[in-house]
């Protein structure tokens, strides 16, 4: 045999031990990658948009007033205690804050009392704040004489109504008798005339001329009578209107109150907040 033949058949043999070797490797490769993945846990890591949300109830640490600030009392991941101080405030705002709150509850105070005096019709009682706040009293003292003159400019309105029907009343009550008794002198005219009639002394113009005085006489006493009583109803529709003035002003002053209240039932809660709004607690 040549030795090309020699060759061949040695390449052959080594060609195939090594196809034979790689594929061994190759199955074993993947025999232990299998196995591996059977058994052991692997990590995976994906990327998505999300939101951190905490298993306890998130709580705001804030100050309603604010102001500047004084101490930090605690830092960046430590652990607080309900009722530990977190931040302390610089006490002057408060001062400032508490002081215009004081002046607020003087005024609101100063207003119910002057609505009070209003509806009970006395005088207000502003001593207790004429020392410390003289300029909130000397505006409720002219505000209350603003509403107290307002309210009699109305009433003399109609208290001058009043004053022309009762003299319209007392003019129709003397007009009554007046002509009661010239129709009374009439109809004995009138007797007469109708009597000298009969015997033919007295003309029938003349009897007819009497018979209209007394008509147009009882007719002027019907009219003066359906005057009075218009009148009268006139007068009675005025005084409830002057009843009604008052009682309307004292409903408006009274809502006023109720407001002025709740205002002062509101300021003092806010009043007690920015007492302790210098430290801020957990």
């Amino acid at each position: 045999m040549s030795k090309d033949y020699y060759a061949e058949a040695i390449e052959s043999k080594q060609t195939r031990r090594l196809l034979s070797v790689t594929t061994s490797a190759i199955a074993l490769s993947v025999i232990a990658f299998i196995s591996w993945s059977a058994f052991t846990k692997v990590d995976e890591i994906a990327k998505a948009q999300g939101t951190v949300i905490p298993e306890g109830e998130r709580q705001i640490i804030q100050s309603d007033i604010g102001g500047k600030l004084k101490t930090i009392s605690v830092s960046e991941g430590d652990l607080v205690e309900e009722g530990q101080v977190l931040v302390e405030f610089d006490a002057t705002f408060q001062t400032t804050a508490l002081e215009e709150l004081k002046a607020q509850q003087a005024s609101l105070n100063l207003t119910i009392e002057r609505l009070n005096s209003l509806i009970e019709e006395r005088d207000p009682d502003f001593s207790e704040y004429e020392a410390q706040f003289p300029e909130l009293v000397a505006q409720q003292k002219a505000q209350r004489s603003a509403q107290v003159a307002l309210y009699y400019q109305k009433r003399i309105v109609l208290e001058k109504e009043a004053e022309q029907i009762a003299e319209q009343l007392r003019s129709t009550d003397n007009a009554i008798p007046a002509y009661e008794r010239e129709l009374q002198a009439s109809k004995q005219e009138l007797a007469i005339l109708q009597r000298g009639q009969k015997s033919g002394n007295i003309s029938r113009l003349r009897v007819l001329e009497m018979q209209q005085k007394v008509a147009s006489i009882e007719q002027q006493i019907e009219e003066t009578r359906g005057k009075k009583a218009l009148l009268l109803k006139q007068a009675d529709s005025n005084d409830e209107k002057i009843s009604q003035l008052l009682a309307e002003a004292k409903v408006e002053v009274a809502d006023q109150r109720s407001k002025a209240a709740s205002e002062l039932s509101a300021l003092k809660r806010e009043f007690v907040q920015v007492k302790r709004s210098y430290l801020i607690r957990y």
